[in-house]
């Protein structure tokens, strides 16, 4: 037994996923009965206006299951877009802030000065309301990291954490926390920074409908892979199934600030 959580009760997270997608459309009920009976239940995060509409809508269906988080995904940041999403943020069903952040190669391709005014906006939401976060990072963590900073929030995740260590690092300091998916089965380096990482910053997530090559036969991944990561990490951290979902099932309740 380590640190008291073998052979305790744990709650199944998939703390980062997109059930609103077109690829759930007809799956999404039986999907969701398996994660009744599991015991599984998601942070479904949304990527615009009109999907964090449906976010919203699938948490009144499924409370039991359906964590909503609301935002706009750094690529489909629109003037139109940021004006609309102001009023659903205000929403008191919003249990979180997501998909937020920045791009790399969307600041290059796409207003960066948009996108930038875009996620301090719904940062300044998430702490005035004491929302938690669940931000998109890739080829741009140093600029998120910076601009994190300024805002004290509740709850700071950086979704598909593929930074440098230097980056984990500051990550760690601030106590927010970092998510690996299932690409940890196969990617050497997500393995290599689940090894490095601090076991309470660590979430796992699907970031369905995502597909991971052959893995799950080819099609997109869904909430009910994450025994599949826990099973990854458990290898890579050396440690039983039980004491690792435990611990990631305790750092989600933290990252939300529940219980």
């Amino acid at each position: 037994m380590i640190g008291g959580y073998v052979n305790q009760p744990a709650m199944l997270y998939d703390a980062h996923v997109h059930l609103t997608e077109p690829e759930f459309a007809s799956t999404l009920p039986h999907i969701l009965r398996i994660c009744r009976r599991m015991g599984l239940r998601s942070i479904c995060v949304s990527a615009d206006v009109e999907s964090s509409i449906e976010t919203l809508k699938l948490g009144e269906t499924y409370p039991d299951l359906i964590l909503p988080f609301v935002g706009l995904h750094p690529w489909e940041v629109d003037e139109g877009q940021l004006e609309r999403i102001r009023s659903i943020l205000d929403s008191p069903n919003v249990r979180g802030v997501g998909e937020i952040g920045l791009d790399g190669r969307a600041l290059k391709e796409k207003d960066g000065r948009l996108q930038a005014l875009a996620f301090e906006t719904q940062l300044e939401y998430a702490e005035r309301r004491g929302l938690p976060v669940s931000i998109h990072s890739r080829e741009a963590t140093k600029q998120v990291l910076e601009t994190l900073t300024t805002y004290e929030l509740k709850g700071v995740l950086l979704h598909w954490f593929m930074g440098e260590p230097r980056e984990l690092a500051k990550v760690e300091e601030r106590g927010y926390y970092i998510s690996f998916g299932p690409s940890l089965l196969y990617s050497k380096r997500a393995a290599q920074l689940a090894s490095m990482a601090d076991r309470r910053c660590v979430l796992v997530e699907s970031d369905g409908p995502v597909r991971y090559g052959e893995l799950f036969g080819g099609g997109p991944a869904t909430p009910l892979a994450i025994p599949s990561v826990i099973y990854r990490l458990s290898s890579i951290w050396r440690m039983a199934y039980d004491e690792v979902e435990a611990r990631v099932a305790e750092n989600t309740r933290a990252y939300l600030r529940e219980g």
